[in-house]
Parts: C-alpha cells; structure tokens; sequence
C-alpha cells in the first residue's frame, strides 16, 4: 500500500519477474500514474538501467564519470600547474571520480580505458605528445620514475582490494557471502580465487571480472619480481594429467595447494613420494603412489 500523500515522491522499479508482470505493471500505473513505475534510476550516484546488461550499465556509468572528469581538467589546465602538481590532481581528483563505481562494476571497455588514458595524459603533458614513456613514469621515483598512478593499475589495484576481502576470515558481511557463493568452489575459495574460476565462468559477469584482476595483477606482480607463479594445481587447466584436472580433499584439507607445497625449498626438486608424505605427514590412503607420480609428471610439463 502506498501512502497518497507520498505518492509524488515514489517511483516503482519492477525486478525480477515483476518487470513481465504487465498485470502488475499497468494496474499501479492506472492506480497511481503512469509516472510511478520506471526502469532506469539512481541510487548513491550510480546510474542503473533494469533491461540493460551489467556490462551496459557499467560503460554508461564510466562514461558519466569520464564526462566529469574531463569537466574537471577544463578547470585545473587553467592553473599553470607542474608535473609534481598535476601528479597529485591525476591521483586525488581524477582517478578519484571513478573510485566509487569500479566497487560495484566490472572493469571499463577497452574504448572506455583508452578515453580515461587519454584525459589523464593529456593533461600530464598539456595535450602533446608523451615526452616519457608510461611505464617509466609509472615506475617509483628510486627506480627513475614518476610514481605515476596509471588508470589500468588504479582499476585492478581496488578489485585485489576486494579479493582480499573473501579470503580475510575476520571480514563479514553479506556483500562476502553473495560473492562466495557464486564461485565454483565456495567451501574452498582460494582455489577459486588462485585459478579464477567462478560457478558460471560467464565472461562479463561479476565474479569472473574480479577473479580475472586479480588473475591478472598475480601475473604481473611475479613478473616484476622476475619469480614464477606459485600456481594452486587443483582444477588447474595448465597443470594436468593430460586434460585431466587434479583433485584431492585430503591434501586440500590440510592446505597442500601450490606448486610451492611439492617443491623441496633448498634445492628447489619436486619432493620424492616418500619426502613428500614425511613433510606434511601423510599415508598412503591421503595420496596414492600412483597419484603422487601423475602431480610430479604434471609440474615437470609445466616447468
């Protein structure tokens, strides 16, 4: 029931199977206006479309805020600004604009990036050209460069944010639980994290976009450090037995999951079976012989 007096004030957003209940639909609108119901509205500045996709509404979202913010170079390239100075605008103010809807959305377009790219450099360099290559200033000022906060890292810098959040035991909160819940394992949700695998595997999605950041920044910070990846080989498409993926509860159970738990440290060796079994104190009912030979085969393949 909704109020008269309050019926000015009020709009109607049908979700889920609501939105094909044309009963429903036109008996509020005959009832109360045809200004009552709506699909499109904004809720704490994000705009949301009910017959759009996420991937719709995340791009209108980016581009309402690349509107303001190229809205706000206008302003500061009146001010006869440094580097130093147009440094702290890019990180305080620009990339600031687009904090609050990459929470809740999936990453940007690849045309939406290149337009966030472009507004932020050409600020930088006054609309010219690049006088310095990107990822030199990008890099911390003791390695010779700027400490230059690029869009891209900016973007997948707040999804690990939010990863990190799934697998902190102290962090409760329902936004956890929904997100847990639509990985493929949410018992083990390392597992789903390390190798990015969400319940649907549906590009586009949510979940998928998350876990492919922070797949993504994994990558790259190991290549900064010129280390390898400490894979997690359990549903592991690279590490198999020859298309089969790998999978034991026990080793799981007692958190045996990465290349790193078979590698014997000093030497850097895969663990014989029997050194295998004696460092995390295992029978032969926990992993077989044969089991055991398949795993080493498949990290030597993989090395």
């Amino acid at each position: 029931h909704i109020a008269e007096h309050n019926i000015n004030k009020t709009i109607c957003v049908p979700l889920g199977a609501a939105r094909e209940d044309d009963e429903l639909i036109c008996s509020l609108s005959s009832k109360h206006g045809e200004n009552l119901i709506t699909n499109t509205f904004t809720a704490l500045g994000v705009h949301f479309d009910n017959h759009a996709s996420l991937k719709e509404i995340s791009d209108q979202n980016y581009k309402n805020k690349v509107e303001k913010a190229t809205s706000l170079v206008k302003t500061w390239n009146k001010r006869n600004l440094s580097l130093i100075g147009k440094n702290q605008i890019i990180k305080s103010l620009l990339l600031a604009q687009f904090t609050y809807i990459i929470i809740p959305m999936i990453r940007p377009s690849s045309s939406t990036m290149k337009a966030i790219d472009k507004l932020v450099f050409n600020f930088l360099w006054g609309g010219k050209t690049d006088k310095i290559k990107r990822e030199i200033m990008a890099r911390p000022r003791e390695g010779g460069g700027f400490d230059l906060l690029l869009p891209k890292d900016f973007i997948i810098g707040l999804k690990v944010s939010l990863v990190s959040k799934l697998v902190n035991n102290s962090f409760s909160h329902l936004w956890k639980d929904i997100v847990t819940n639509l990985l493929r394992y949410p018992d083990f949700p390392n597992i789903s994290i390390e190798n990015a695998l969400s319940a649907s595997n549906k590009h586009g999605s949510f979940t998928q976009d998350l876990l492919n950041c922070y797949k993504e920044w994994k990558m790259r910070a190991t290549e900064a450090g010129k280390g390898s990846i400490d894979h997690c080989i359990w549903d592991n498409s690279v590490i198999n037995d020859i298309g089969s993926k790998f999978w034991n509860i026990s080793l799981i159970n007692k958190n045996i999951r990465y290349i790193s738990d078979f590698i014997k440290e000093d030497v850097g060796e895969i663990l014989t079976y029997n050194n295998f079994k004696n460092k995390w104190g295992l029978d032969h009912n926990e992993i077989s012989p044969v089991e055991y030979a398949s795993i080493r085969l498949a990290l030597r393949r993989y090395n």
